[in-house]
């Protein structure tokens, strides 16, 4: 299952067990124990998601980089101008 799904589950359940009419000595130990879970699953989803964001800022810096390196910095293929090319 994957992280979205388990949390949409969680939020299922916690609507579930607001309706469903158990005792109070069965529900709320089963908020707390969804709520716990919950938290957790968006922790993990937050890091994952800064994991992404870290790499995808990382990757434009690299291509910023790459497409204003002066020519003297460039491989010899690409440094050759028109010129030498004919």
């Amino acid at each position: 299952m994957t992280l979205d799904a388990l949390i949409m589950l969680s939020g299922a359940l916690v609507a579930f067990l607001s309706v469903a009419g158990f005792p109070p000595s069965l529900y709320k130990p089963m908020f707390f124990i969804l709520g716990v879970f919950t938290i957790a699953l968006g922790i993990v989803v937050r890091r994952q998601r800064g994991k992404w964001e870290t790499s995808m800022r990382q990757s434009e810096s690299s291509r910023r980089q790459g497409a204003y390196m002066p020519a003297s910095s460039m491989p010899a293929h690409e440094a050759q101008t028109s010129e030498e090319v004919v």
